[in-house]
């Protein structure tokens, strides 16, 4: 990745992501805007892109960036086309698995960040508080349990809720409380 590229990615980072939450919330809650299933396809597509371009975002001290950022956009995106793909199941009648779709993808979208050790993407700590509860849900439930839908939705989430051998407070637990958040 180029410098100015580079650079341009690590500025605009917050406002892209936040930009993509504010629609894929409304999608989740079945505020689909007249959206037809095309548009929506479309728009899951370019977020695909958009991580994918994230992803090349060189992690380290030099730009700040938390190690786990290039393998989480990786599963995002991953997680992403197989919502793009099963969301074409869901399109004719917009079912609470379609909607929990988007609901999972945004809570996962919301924590991704650059720079959590610094304590300065706040919105990105709320959201992993998200996640962490999405995924005492997950754990409290026995998968023997779940439907087809709910299985795929399980396999869903577990692609997105990632963590790796990682200083940052979201591989570490840290933004949970009483964890040290």
């Amino acid at each position: 990745m180029n410098a100015e590229l580079r650079t341009s990615a690590i500025s605009d980072f917050q406002m892209i992501r936040d930009d993509f939450l504010s629609r894929l919330e409304k999608y989740s809650k079945g505020e689909l805007e007249n959206k037809t299933f095309y548009d929506i396809q479309t728009e899951l597509r370019r977020l695909r892109n958009t991580l994918s371009m994230w992803s090349l975002i060189p992690e380290g001290d030099e730009t700040g960036t938390l190690t786990c950022f290039k393998a989480r956009c990786n599963r995002l995106e991953d997680a992403t086309e197989k919502i793009t793909n099963n969301f074409a199941d869901f399109h004719r009648n917009v079912t609470e698995h379609g909607l929990k779709m988007f609901e999972m993808l945004t809570i996962q979208l919301g924590r991704l960040t650059l720079k959590d050790s610094t304590g300065t993407d706040e919105k990105a700590g709320e959201w992993s508080i998200k996640a962490e509860m999405e995924q005492r849900k997950w754990e409290s439930r026995n998968p023997a349990d779940d439907t087809d839908d709910e299985d795929m939705l399980r396999m869903i989430w577990c692609i997105m809720q990632f963590k790796m051998v990682c200083p940052c407070k979201q591989c570490m637990g840290r933004f949970i409380p009483g964890n040290g958040a």
